[in-house]
């Protein structure tokens, strides 16, 4: 059975902002909106508008991956260079910046989701440290001492060659966009790449998957 009824006229671009207000990552990491003022002291902030590019920080895998880059830096052992593979709005290359990375590469298949990286790096102020690019992986050059790949389990899997070849001496491999199910499916691919067992972190029904490459 289908109902249907008429809506009045609404402003959709202000009614959804009741649902994304400031939040706090770890210690020192703060994502808010751009609309919403004040002071964050002792944290990084990282402004950030709900768009057509998935990412806002609220997703329990962007989330998980968030806290990851938070932790490190709070360490005393911040990322340096980031690749952000599926960047999507840039989130987390932007983050690692804010957090005292020096170089950023974003990669996504989405136009949109790279011209949204770009549009978020110049409000947070670092176009000049970040690459946002739809070249595929494997067209990449360089390492990183941390690789993210926010994605499906599949994709992980299929790029997983990839994503190992990129991490750097000592640098980590973070993967998310993996529901809890299939964590074994991903790890089962990963786990011969690596000297050490992963440390698997959860948010509800996700999961991330975090490797470190032996020094």
């Amino acid at each position: 059975q289908l109902l249907w009824r008429e809506i009045g006229a609404q402003d959709w671009a202000e009614g959804w902002k009741q649902y994304f207000s400031a939040f706090q990552i770890g210690n020192s990491l703060v994502v808010k909106p751009s609309w919403e003022e004040g002071a964050f002291p002792n944290s990084a902030v990282v402004t950030l508008d709900p768009g057509m590019a998935f990412g806002t920080g609220t997703h329990g895998t962007t989330r998980l991956c968030l806290e990851f880059i938070a932790a490190r830096h709070e360490a005393g052992a911040g990322i340096r260079h980031i690749l952000d593979v599926g960047t999507g709005s840039g989130i987390l290359a932007i983050a690692a910046l804010a957090l005292g990375a020096e170089r950023a590469v974003a990669c996504d298949i989405d136009p949109v989701a790279v011209e949204t990286t770009w549009a978020n790096a110049a409000i947070n102020g670092f176009e000049k440290s970040i690459e946002a690019t739809l070249e595929p992986l494997d067209k990449i050059p360089g390492s990183f001492d941390l690789v993210v790949a926010n994605i499906l389990a599949e994709e992980n899997v299929r790029l997983a060659s990839q994503l190992c070849t990129r991490v750097a001496p000592g640098g980590y491999l973070v993967l998310s966009g993996i529901l809890a199910e299939k964590v074994d499916f991903v790890t089962h691919t990963f786990n011969a790449r690596f000297a050490a067992s992963p440390t698997v972190n959860y948010a509800g029904e996700w999961a991330c998957i975090e490797y470190r490459r032996s020094p």
